[in-house]
């Protein structure tokens, strides 16, 4: 054990990391859903933070309370179900992941896409999102979750029988 732990304190020879490096560090290729949801697509995102959002002021002031409040709630570990969220809170919840995406697609931009192809789908606002939380380990937990669903979303068989 001692000779691990000295081991970790010897001086390394280190270098500084390029510029290059870090940027290509802070916007790596990210694989996404495609449109068809069935296939991927290449995008470099940065990981962006709801309280990032709101320092830089990148948001709308309509949405700093709603961001402020779900970032409170994240940092607490009890986050809003999507599913539990009112109308208005939907809505919201909606025009912050698209304000999320706007300032993580590094490559190519948010306007490049919307530009070019017109819209995002959910799934991909939906893993841009979780790639800002939890970084490409939380995109492994959305996609198996994600073919789970589509995989069974028409399959009434496999409902319970009704509570008695």
């Amino acid at each position: 054990m001692l000779k691990w732990l000295t081991g970790k304190f010897k001086k390394k020879e280190s270098k500084v990391t390029s510029l290059a490096d870090m940027a290509e560090a802070a916007a790596p290729v990210v694989a996404i859903p495609s449109w068809d949801g069935a296939s991927d697509i290449y995008v470099r995102l940065r990981r962006v933070s709801l309280m990032a959002l709101v320092q830089s002021g990148n948001l709308p002031n309509d949405l700093l309370t709603f961001a402020t409040d779900m970032a409170l709630k994240q940092q607490s570990g009890k986050p809003d179900s999507v599913a539990e969220m009112e109308v208005n809170s939907f809505e919201k919840y909606t025009q912050l992941l698209h304000a999320m995406a706007r300032e993580a697609l590094a490559e190519p931009t948010y306007d490049q896409i919307m530009k070019e192809v017109g819209w995002l789908t959910d799934q991909q606002l939906m893993a841009i999102h979780y790639y800002c939380l939890g970084g490409v380990r939380a995109l492994h937990s959305f996609r198996e979750a994600t073919r789970v669903a589509i995989a069974h979303r028409s399959d009434s068989q496999d409902l319970r029988g009704k509570a008695q």
